[in-house]
């Protein structure tokens, strides 16, 4: 008995062999077979279908059988990056950015018959999504605010703009985008949660947050009455008040009062100009953001004075005419009215001669 090796392509898809064998006498005896040529084939897939993808991302690999001559395979991969397995279904992530060649040897059982199967996957790292502004440590800003972004965000520890496509959602239905290291928004009253994401051009993207809060003090004061004569007293009331924690009222006399509504004041001194001005200062819970309202408060000082006949004497004859000097304090009075106690008619003048 012997084996005869040979390594041929077979043309059709059928072959007949004759082997004839001739003894020393010159016996002869023969035989023909006829040998099938056939193909191993196995449909490779991966799940997902994806050649372009972002490190550690999950890819399952699956082979079909083949049992067209009654036998099966047997599977050998190999993902390029040092790691291998067997089996129809296996799973595998790429870990690391790269272009890695994966590779399927399978085999019939038996004949040992085989053929290679080859994918190509190019894997990118996901990039570290980050932002910074000057005002990331402060708890509540004043509105409006004008805040300036820093992209930091990072690919394999490096700047990751030129790798990247960066959006912007400020949390208030306002969007930016493109690759631009810094961008600059204004906020108005309110609180915002801003997304920053970056994104390669696989798609593998990373998300940064940071929540903002704007605040502006605001609220109205009304006065029962700004035009007084000294000692006179004013009643403050706040109301429609917003971002308001803390306010002070500053009278404009040298005093002031804090958080109390529907106070009552009394001006007891008389200001050099005959008036003085009374603020609402208004904050929010650390004493920021101030917010300042102020009104007008005249305060009138009157005071009654006079002589007769310049105080030189105060008795006079029957019919006499007596000259009266008009000595009040005040620069504003413009009314007037005396009693002269002996039931003549009241005077309206300023210095009337009795």
């Amino acid at each position: 008995k012997s084996k005869i090796p040979y390594d041929i392509e077979l043309p059709y898809d059928t072959l007949k062999s004759s082997l004839k064998v001739t003894d020393a006498i010159g016996c002869t005896s023969e035989l023909t077979q006829m040998m099938t040529n056939y193909t191993l084939t196995s449909i490779v897939s991966v799940d997902p279908n994806l050649f372009y993808l972002c490190s550690g991302n999950p890819l399952t690999f699956s082979a079909t059988d083949f049992t067209d001559q009654g036998s099966h395979l047997v599977y050998n991969w190999n993902f390029g990056d040092g790691n291998s397995a067997t089996g129809d279904s296996v799973q595998h992530s790429f870990l690391s950015a790269g272009t890695y060649t994966v590779t399927l040897h399978y085999a019939e059982y038996g004949s040992w018959c085989g053929a290679d199967s080859i994918r190509v996957f190019h894997v990118q790292n996901y990039p570290v999504a980050g932002f910074l502004t000057g005002v990331d440590t402060v708890n509540t800003l004043c509105a409006p605010q004008q805040i300036n972004f820093e992209d930091t965000s990072t690919v394999n520890g490096i700047k990751a703009q030129a790798f990247t496509y960066t959006q912007w959602d400020f949390g208030n239905g306002q969007f930016s985008s493109g690759d631009n290291d810094f961008t600059t928004h204004t906020f108005e009253r309110g609180t915002y949660l801003v997304r920053m994401r970056v994104s390669s051009s696989y798609g593998c993207a990373d998300t940064a947050y940071h929540t903002y809060k704007m605040i502006a003090p605001d609220g109205k004061f009304t006065i029962d009455d700004n035009d007084l004569c000294k000692g006179d007293s004013v009643k403050f009331t706040l109301y429609d008040t917003i971002d308001v924690v803390n306010y002070l009222w500053d009278f404009g006399d040298g005093t002031d009062t804090l958080n109390v509504n529907n106070l009552s004041h009394a001006y007891t001194f008389l200001p050099p100009s005959g008036s003085t001005v009374a603020k609402l200062i208004m904050y929010g819970e650390q004493g920021e953001c101030p917010r300042s309202l102020d009104t007008i408060i005249y305060i009138r000082y009157i005071e009654a004075a006079f002589t007769v006949n310049n105080g030189n004497d105060t008795a006079v004859c029957f019919g006499q005419t007596d000259t009266i000097t008009n000595l009040s304090l005040s620069s504003l009075a413009n009314a007037f009215i005396w009693d002269f106690g002996d039931g003549t008619p009241f005077s309206n003048t300023a210095s009337p001669v009795f």
